[in-house]
C-alpha cells in the first residue's frame, strides 16, 4: 500500500461535505422522537407499576384533585 502525501490527504480532507443543517435537522428530529418515546414509556410504566403497588395512605393525589377542579371550571364556563 502507498501512503498519501500531506498535500494529496489535504485535498482529499478539502474535498469531502461536511455535514450540513439538513443533516443536524434530522438528528434533533431523532432526537425528540426519543424523548417522546422515552417519556411514554416511563409514564405508562409508572401507571402499571401503581395499579399493582397503590399507595397506603388514604388521601386523594394531587393530580385527581386537579382534574376535578378544572372539570368543575369547565362546568361553570359553559353555564
Amino acid at each position: 500500500m502507498t501512503k498519501l502525501s500531506t498535500a494529496q490527504a489535504t485535498e482529499h480532507q478539502s474535498s469531502q461535505r461536511s455535514p450540513g443543517g439538513g443533516r443536524s435537522f434530522l438528528v434533533l428530529i431523532f432526537r425528540l422522537l426519543l424523548l417522546i418515546v422515552g417519556g411514554s414509556f416511563a409514564g405508562l410504566l409508572g401507571i402499571a407499576v401503581a395499579q399493582f403497588y397503590p399507595a397506603q395512605i388514604q388521601e386523594t393525589p394531587v393530580l385527581e384533585k386537579v382534574l376535578q377542579r378544572s372539570e368543575a371550571l369547565i362546568r361553570v364556563v359553559r353555564d
